[in-house]
């Protein structure tokens, strides 16, 4: 248990978006460099039909130094503690919610290719589910009828504190 806040924290995940996004990033970032470097910096123009320098050095920015730095950045975070659970995306998205705002809980086999779209924050239309690995999640029901999957590598364990904690 780790002490956050004088609560005790009695369970706690952090990941990160496996090696498999960086193989779509990375060439497009470095292409962006590429292009970057090649027209504004060496005065030639980058592929067959050059866009202009303003063009480039905002797609430079954006695919070159945005998209890298985000994905580097983002943290897909769970926290269970006496009086909350934390689940969030970081630094976009954090939700906190009490337990007592939390109706049920149970193991839910997910595909989030299927059911959500994709990994990462997504709404499929009755529910919010974040997901960066795993095919396994917590499908947790508030009493406003709100619902959250939440994918977990550890999830046994997750379900095991959470069930505990609110069934007391």
């Amino acid at each position: 248990m780790v002490k956050s806040d004088d609560v005790f924290i009695t369970y706690k995940e952090v990941k990160r978006f496996g090696y498999w996004i960086w193989l779509i990033i990375a060439p497009i970032s470095i292409l962006m460099w590429i292009g970057a470097f090649t027209q504004i910096i060496m005065g030639k123009p980058f592929g067959s039909k050059p866009a202009n320098d303003i063009t480039l050095l905002i797609l430079w920015v954006i695919f070159g130094i945005i998209f890298p730095t985000a994905f580097y950045l983002i943290k897909y975070k769970i926290e269970l503690n006496n009086e909350r659970l934390l689940i969030g995306l970081l630094p976009f998205y954090k939700k906190k919610i009490s337990l007592d705002e939390i109706g049920s809980c149970k193991v839910v086999s997910i595909n989030p290719l299927l059911e959500f779209g994709g990994w990462g924050l997504r709404f499929n239309g009755q529910k919010v589910g974040l997901m960066v690995k795993g095919n396994k999640g917590i499908e947790i029901i508030l009493k406003n009828k709100e619902i959250y999957v939440i994918a977990s590598e550890r999830i046994e364990e997750l379900y095991k504190q959470l069930n505990l904690k609110i069934t007391n």
